[in-house]
Order: structure tokens, then C-alpha cells, then sequence
């Protein structure tokens, strides 16, 4: 008894923290900063799993206007971090190396901070962090012995590559759910292409209306772009945000200050409407153990089993989720759960999320002629993996448990993967229950299931 209780507590205290982490998800806009060089440079920790085939090596110095007597910039080597800000940007910093023949007392200044040289004996140098953005300015501020006046200048990054054209625009994972692929690119040397998408929805007359966030930052084409043939000013420096219907399924962007014409086809794949509530199934085979302490009605044999999964979508990050299991035997049990699934956090370049599944199951099973219904609390743990090991494949792995209850147990681990809602799943359930007679009756079962989608609703 004392162990059940104890079950119960931890059950409500681990529900009463996944709702308060799940409250700090209320706010889910997405505004991009007006400074988006000094958002890359502030981030302090980076981690990107499928960066851009970029490399330091792909930009040069360009001074504004002339360039300063003695003053050497260079990028150095090996020093690029990619950077994901807002979570649909993947964008380079790198540090810039600065060094000026002889004596001199000066600041370099790049997005709003500023580096004080450093004199050595014969120059004098700073080594400070820039974005790797073409259209962001680093100015240089310097006074040398026996000058009365200061000395400024400025210069830029300039983006210049050999890399194809294909290894210049770069997909992010965020766009795998709605197929974005690049179908045509027609690509000067000078620039290169980073696309990162999200979903927002309105209400419609009966459902809710999707609609596809797309952000394009394209460097080397000016900050005016040709979008499906009509101009469009960029909102930040490089960047294009759309917001995208189902149709037509394409936006065409083009280079309009360019004499070489530049061309970015990108196509896309999104539903017109969408449901809140969904319906599925799962059906395969298992082997299936139905066993009691008297050894009465015992089954050891293969069997088809088939599973119901059910859903209702919150937000992004809560929904409701059903499951029923129905061993297809003669000696059958039904395992029926309802939990609020909560995602916790996404790590790994949010390639990864942890979701705690919270509630409770009934199990229905028969005995010496009677049958018997036991409801308990097992509360379960998800753990998803994007993009694995291709874009729109997703791989699961899952864990209920009911400990610290005595004889009464139930376990349900799983591993799936698939493609939106058709997957493979390899499935162990395992449970024991005590009838009025104080006989302990339990099944076990593991197997490999196929599921796909039944119907929507809502």
C-alpha cells in the first residue's frame, strides 16, 4: 500500500512539472531580430548536426572605398561556427584577424562592439567575431604617434565560391515535413542559399488553415529579389520571409540587380486544411503469452495483434493521445490508455525531443469465466529523433512503466520509424494483475507492427 501511494505522488508531481514546463511553450510566435548579425555573435553555445557546405575560405576582404595604409584583415582559418537563431536560421561567425604595421591606438567595430588593438612590437592587431553576412560593415578607427587626427575606414565580406551551385543552398530539417526541395538553381559564383521553414495555422469556415512560413536568407543577390516575378524588398538583409498557401506549390525567386540572372525554384508541399484530431492503426505479429500462478487457461502461441492509435492536437508541443491493444486469439485481453503527451525539450540542434506521456490504462482480461477490468497510472517517456537517418523520417524510441505496486506491474516499450503516419514498430508488453481470488494472472507479448492512418476529425 505504501508503495502505491508513494506510485501516485510521483505520478501527480511529474504531471504537475510537465504542465508548468509546458506553459512556458504558450508563447510560440516567432519575430525575427532587426539585428541579426549581433544574434548570431551573442549566441554562446552552438551546435548545428547538418551545417551548410561553407567554409571561411569562401569569403573575402573588400574595403569601402580605399583601403587604409598598413591595415591587413584576414578571416582566420578554421574559425567558422554555424549558429541556429530563432530556430529557422542557420547562419557562419568566424573571427576576423586585424593587423596594422607599426604604431597605432585604435578600435575595430563590428556590429555594434568594439575590439581595442593590441600593440605588440612591431604592429599592432585585434581578432574579433563577425558574422558572415556580405552586406554587414567593419570599420576600423585607428590614431597614430604624431598624427592630430584619426584615420577610418571600412570594409565588407565578400562571398566568392567554386562549390556547385547545388552545394550552395542548403534545406534545412525544419522544411522536411513539407517536402521543400529546390528544383531548379541557376546560381552565380557570388551566392548561396539557406531555407528554413515553419508552420502557423488560422480558422477556417469548418477546419483550420495551414499555412507554410518559409525564410529564404540568400547572400550575393542584393536586397531586392524577383518573387513568382513581382519585387520584393528583403526584411532583414538577405532575408525573405513568405507565408505560403497550398497552393500553387512552388515560389520562384530571382535575382533582379544581377545582369547574370539568378534563379531559386523552390517547391513545397502542404495540405489545405488541417485536423486536430486523427485516427490510426497498427496491425502484425507477435508472440503472445497469456499465463495465470495456477497455471489455468495458460497460452504460449504466435498471434496477430492489432493496435488503435488515436490523437488530438493542442498545440505544438501538447496533445492528447490514445491507444488500445486487441490481441486477435481466443484468449484475448484489451489494453486500453489515454495520456497527455508534453514535450519537454528539443536538444540537438532540435533534431531531438523528450516527451513525458502522462495518465492512466485499463486493462480488460478474462478469468475462469469471469472478466475483469484493473486501472492504473504507468506513466511513460518518448524520446524522437528527426530526419533519421533521411529527411521526413522520424525514429521513436518509448517506455511505460508501473512500478512500486507490489505484485501489480505493467511494462510497454517500443521502437518505431517511419514517414508521418506510416511506420514499422517493434513492441514489448508486459503485465500482472491479481483477481479477487488473490490469483496472480499476467500476459507478455513482442512483436513487429505496421501502421498507417485511418481517418481525421476536428
Amino acid at each position: 500500500m505504501k508503495r502505491r501511494r508513494l506510485a501516485q505522488r510521483l505520478s501527480f508531481l511529474i504531471l504537475l512539472a510537465a504542465l508548468v514546463n509546458g506553459a512556458s511553450y504558450a508563447e510560440d510566435s516567432l519575430v525575427l531580430d532587426s539585428d541579426v548579425s549581433a544574434t548570431v555573435l551573442s549566441k554562446s553555445t552552438t551546435l548545428v548536426i547538418h551545417p551548410p557546405k561553407i567554409s571561411e575560405a569562401d569569403y573575402q576582404i573588400a574595403w569601402n572605398g580605399k583601403a587604409l595604409d598598413g591595415v591587413e584583415a584576414t578571416i582566420v582559418p578554421e574559425s567558422i561556427q554555424w549558429v541556429r537563431t530563432q530556430d529557422v536560421l542557420v547562419l557562419a561567425r568566424a573571427r576576423l584577424h586585424v593587423k596594422v604595421k607599426g604604431t597605432a591606438a585604435g578600435l575595430v567595430r563590428n556590429a555594434g562592439a568594439s575590439q581595442m588593438l593590441d600593440q605588440q612590437k612591431d604592429f599592432a592587431h585585434a581578432e574579433i567575431p563577425v558574422a558572415l553576412i556580405s552586406s554587414i560593415s567593419t570599420e576600423i578607427t585607428l590614431r597614430r604617434p604624431g598624427e592630430m587626427t584619426e584615420t577610418k575606414g571600412s570594409f565588407i565580406l565578400k562571398f566568392h565560391s567554386t562549390k556547385s551551385a547545388e552545394d550552395r543552398v542548403h534545406i534545412d530539417a525544419s522544411c522536411s515535413p513539407f517536402q521543400v526541395r529546390a528544383d531548379s538553381i541557376a546560381l552565380t559564383s557570388n551566392s548561396w542559399a539557406f531555407v528554413g521553414c515553419r508552420l502557423v495555422y488560422t480558422e477556417g469556415a469548418e477546419h483550420l488553415i495551414p499555412s507554410l512560413e518559409m525564410f529564404v536568407y540568400w547572400d550575393g543577390v542584393g536586397q531586392t529579389v524577383l518573387i513568382n516575378g513581382v519585387s520584393a524588398p528583403s526584411t532583414l538583409p538577405g532575408i525573405w520571409p513568405m507565408r505560403l498557401r497550398s497552393e500553387p506549390g512552388f515560389a520562384k525567386l530571382e535575382s533582379s540587380t544581377h545582369s547574370e540572372k539568378q534563379t531559386l525554384l523552390l517547391s513545397y508541399r502542404l495540405r489545405p486544411e488541417l485536423h486536430l484530431g486523427s485516427f490510426g492503426f497498427g496491425i502484425g505479429p507477435y508472440n503472445y503469452r497469456y499465463s495465470t500462478a495456477t497455471g489455468k487457461d495458460n497460452v504460449n502461441s504466435a498471434a496477430a495483434v492489432l493496435t488503435v492509435y488515436g490523437s488530438v492536437f493542442f498545440n505544438h508541443y501538447m496533445r492528447s493521445v490514445l491507444f488500445s491493444i486487441l490481441p486477435i486469439h481466443s484468449k484475448l485481453f484489451n489494453d486500453t490508455g489515454i495520456y497527455l503527451m508534453i514535450e519537454q525539450a528539443r536538444i540537438l540542434d532540435n533534431r531531438m525531443s523528450i516527451n513525458f506521456l502522462l495518465g492512466g490504462h485499463g486493462i480488460l482480461f478474462p478469468y475462469d469465466g469471469a472478466n475483469y477490468f484493473r486501472f492504473s497510472f504507468p506513466q511513460g517517456i518518448e524520446i524522437v529523433f528527426r530526419d533519421l537517418p533521411f529527411q521526413r523520417h522520424n525514429l521513436m524510441f518509448g517506455a511505460f512503466a508501473y512500478p512500486f505496486a507490489g505484485e501489480r506491474s505493467y511494462y510497454n516499450i517500443w521502437l518505431r520509424w517511419g514517414m508521418g503516419p506510416y511506420f514499422g514498430e517493434v513492441n514489448y508488453i508486459k503485465w500482472d494483475e491479481i483477481v479477487r481470488s488473490g490469483t496472480l494472472v499476467g500476459a507478455e507479448m513482442w512483436g513487429l507492427s505496421f501502421g498507417m492512418p485511418l481517418m481525421e476529425f476536428l
